[in-house]
């Protein structure tokens, strides 16, 4: 095409130089205005018209109001075209004309329907020119022209209006001619337009630079409509270098894309960078190859689901007509800097295929999950992380999300935050349908924890965990309902104890898990003291066995002395302060920080005990209070466990207690009781070595009690025994003293020996005066007691003395 226009150009002048030979060397100006007309429709096919025409010695020949047309469109009008003087022929019968000018030019060019074009119709295949005709015109010149472009291929046509058209052509002989071309394209903002370069005649070739300033592609949106691509704003300044050969258009281009605004379906950008551009179009079947590099100074991306909105976009950008790629991308998204790599395939039906990562603030990250992907934590989250991200996603296709989140010393809150759980670090993996994870580092409470897991269904999220530590193991599973997590297991070890529990929590209020839970628990005694550290009473009661307990749980689980329990509670055997309980039954229950212990029944040695008692866990020193009653407890039994099973020793028990103390002071224990023994073989005892057979009647060598009682008051350091009783067949003791938690005795017993075991006359009363001033003291541990008789010798000699004296 472009072979042609030059051509119409070339004919256009020769024959206006051929009317300016016969102006100047054959006829008379008045002939001359048939000549070119006549000369113009032969060589066009096209109805011409010229206003006027006339010679002048400077310029040459000058036509005036020039119009070429047919039947229903004018195809050009020019103000003005005149030819310099022309010179005669100097060989081969050719003459020279300096060079055509034309003025003020209106030019319609009309592409129609089936893709040819009006302005070609201007050159007939079969038109030879007058043999006088100009073969030689070194120049033309276009100047101040206009030109209206319909495009009638499309539907609606386009029309478009060129403005301020100047062209300078200069033929170098044999075919080359240099063009210089320059137009302004009507907009809101003029684009300008200028081209220079080389054309050889010959074979249609064209090589030169172009340049544009202000290029609005929202004007050309007629072309890209198919491909549902809108350009609102921006323009494009560049420079190319272009050639035409080989029916092929080539463009060579460096320019600046100037905040362009462009709409692709959902897809939205904005754009201002540094473009460098090849492309390749073939002129015969339409064919469009380009590639090139963006040096993206700002982008804003919005659009792309799984993406959200990409804004600060800086990039360095490689395209063709098949994908984009960059591997150096960095943007901002969701309120984080991230650095990316992306590729787009296939851009009829783009597959997007991005790898992004970021370091950011996990509550940055928490925000973005809940304002993004409505994915609410029931905690806060603080610390940094580092992202990374894989994406591939197609229109009306399903989105593919991989992805880690690698943690740096992260703190999740729980509830109040006075325990939040600390130094999380690890790396969670991501899909769209959830977060696993294994390995993870953390502490709570000071306490290393190792833990693994895994999520599915952001929008309702269920979670399976694992933790342990070298004390506690625990694995469980439960879903996430906005700020309720329902419990569906939960189930671990803490030392040798075991647990499960299953329920509700609640995260609506802050500082506060409002728990409703229930759960059983196997619980090692002996683990007390390590669960419940420094507890000085713990240490004195020495508990072992286990217990299995069932129960609940409501209230505030971050604060479980506030909460409100029930428990149910059986063991085969406890062991407490060196007693042992079988058969264990409690019945154990909580309120508003106070613990009540309703009931507790168990064996004991061949007896029962019952005991009740209650702790007020608000209270700083923890303090209890426990009520006992035992009965028919078999000392035989007994015995071992309370320090004297060398000893022969029986009979049926009966006490009640009352105790209170501290958990946190074991001195401050406190407590009552009373204990009665009956038909039994309660102690040994060797007394007065052998005096008793020269007093009494009875040998005092080997007494066995059979009963006895005492009142007992726990104090600081022990027990203190008062209203002591022992009874046997020769005599009974009565006394008091103190036993302490070393076990170490300190007591004072008064003998009374019966009547029948002393006789009559003077000899029964120097043995009830010997017995009535007599006391035994008892000192050592209860494990080896100690046994010293004193008397008071002068009350001794007095009544033995009242005795025979009577």
């Amino acid at each position: 095409m472009t072979k042609k226009l030059i051509h119409i150009l070339l004919l256009f002048a020769a024959v206006i130089a051929s009317g300016a030979f016969y102006i100047g060397a054959i006829t008379l100006p008045v002939k001359i205005n048939t000549m070119i007309v006549e000369e113009l429709e032969k060589a066009t096919g096209k109805k011409i018209f010229i206003g006027s025409i006339r010679f002048d010695i400077f310029e040459g020949l000058a036509l005036e109001d020039l119009v070429i047309y047919d039947r229903t469109t004018i195809i050009v009008w020019a103000k003005r075209a005149s030819c310099g003087i022309p010179i005669r022929p100097l060989f081969d019968g050719k003459i020279a004309i300096p060079s055509v000018t034309i003025e003020s030019a209106a030019i319609y060019v009309e592409r129609r329907s089936d893709n040819s074009f009006n302005i070609l119709d201007l050159l007939l295949p079969d038109y030879e020119p007058n043999a006088v005709a100009v073969a030689a015109i070194p120049r033309i010149i276009i100047k101040n022209a206009r030109a209206i472009f319909i495009d009638r291929t499309l539907d609606p046509a386009y029309k478009e209006r060129i403005d301020n058209i100047h062209l300078d052509l200069k033929f170098s002989p044999p075919d080359k001619m240099a063009l210089n071309l320059s137009c302004d394209i009507s907009a809101k903002l003029p684009m300008y337009f200028k081209f220079s370069g080389i054309y050889y005649l010959s074979d249609g070739e064209l090589a030169g630079r172009a340049a544009v300033k202000d290029l609005d592609l929202s004007e050309f949106k007629d072309y890209y409509r198919s491909a549902n691509i809108s350009f609102t704003e921006g323009s494009v300044d560049a420079e190319a270098d272009l050639a035409i050969k080989d029916d092929a258009i080539e463009l060579y281009m460096d320019g600046r894309i100037k905040n362009i605004s462009a709409v692709m379906d959902s897809l939205r950008v904005k754009l201002d960078s540094l473009i460098k551009l090849t492309v390749r179009y073939e002129l015969k079947d339409g064919t469009l190859e380009y590639a090139g590099k963006l040096d993206v100074r700002r982008m804003d991306l919005a659009g792309i689901e799984a993406v959200g909105n990409l804004e600060n976009i800086k990039a360095d950008v490689e395209f063709n007509d098949s994908r984009l790629w960059s591997e150096n991308i960095i943007a901002d998204a969701y309120g984080m800097r991230w650095k990316a790599r992306v590729n787009i395939f296939n851009f009829a039906s783009p597959i997007f295929d991005i790898y992004a990562n970021s370091e950011a603030h996990l509550s940055v990250i928490q925000k973005m999950l809940k304002e993004e992907f409505n994915i609410k934590l029931p905690t806060d989250i603080a610390g940094k992380a580092d992202i990374a991200l894989a994406i591939q996603t197609q229109p009306s296709t399903p989105l593919e999300m991989h992805g880690y989140i690698t943690l740096h010393g992260a703190t999740i809150s729980l509830g109040s935050g006075n325990f939040p759980i600390e130094g999380v670090t690890g790396e969670v993996q991501l899909d769209l349908n959830g977060a696993k994870w294994s390995g993870i580092k953390l502490k709570y409470r000071e306490t290393p924890y190792v833990s693994s897991g895994s999520l599915k269904d952001f929008g309702a999220p269920k979670i399976e965990i694992e933790a342990a530590s070298k004390e506690l193991s625990l694995k469980s599973g439960f879903s996430v309902y906005g700020s309720a997590v329902e419990i569906s297991f939960l189930k671990g070890r803490y030392f040798d104890s075991t647990f499960s529990a299953a329920g509700r929590m609640s995260f609506d209020r802050p500082k506060s898990i409002e728990a409703n839970i229930t759960g059983t628990l196997e619980l090692e005694l002996k683990d007390l003291n390590k669960m419940i550290k420094n507890s000085a009473g713990l240490q004195k009661m020495k508990p072992s066995g286990k217990i299995l307990a069932t129960g609940s749980l409501n209230g505030n689980a971050l604060d479980p002395k506030m909460c409100d329990m029930r428990a149910k509670i059986n063991s085969s055997d406890i062991v407490i302060y060196g007693l042992k309980l079988t058969d264990v039954i409690i019945d154990y229950a909580q309120a508003e920080g106070l613990g009540q212990m309703r009931s507790m029944r168990s064996a004991f040695y061949g007896g029962s005990l019952y005991a009740s008692g209650k702790v007020d866990w608000t209270a700083k020193a923890l303090p209890y209070s426990m009520d006992a009653n035992a009965k028919d407890v078999k000392l035989e039994g007994l015995k071992a466990d309370a320090g004297f099973k060398d000893k022969d020793v029986s009979g049926s028990m009966k006490a009640m207690a009352s105790l209170a103390g501290t958990f946190k002071d074991a001195a401050r224990l406190a407590g009552t009781g009373r204990v009665s023994i009956a038909n039994g073989r309660l102690w040994q005892l060797n007394l007065f070595k052998g005096l008793g057979s020269l007093i009494y009647t009875s040998d005092f060598s080997d007494v066995v009690f059979s009963e006895g009682s005492c009142d007992i008051k726990l104090a600081q350091k022990g027990f203190i025994i008062n209203n002591f009783m022992l009874k046997s067949e020769l005599l009974d003791l009565y006394g008091s003293g103190t036993i302490g938690f070393d076990k170490a005795v300190n007591a004072m017993l008064r003998p009374e020996v019966k009547e029948e075991a002393v006789g009559y006359g003077a000899r029964g009363a120097i043995a009830m005066a010997i017995s009535g001033n007599t006391v035994i003291t008892v000192t050592g541990t209860v494990e080896k007691p100690e046994f010293k008789t004193k008397a008071d010798l002068a009350d001794v000699m007095g009544g033995i003395a009242n005795a025979m004296f009577q």
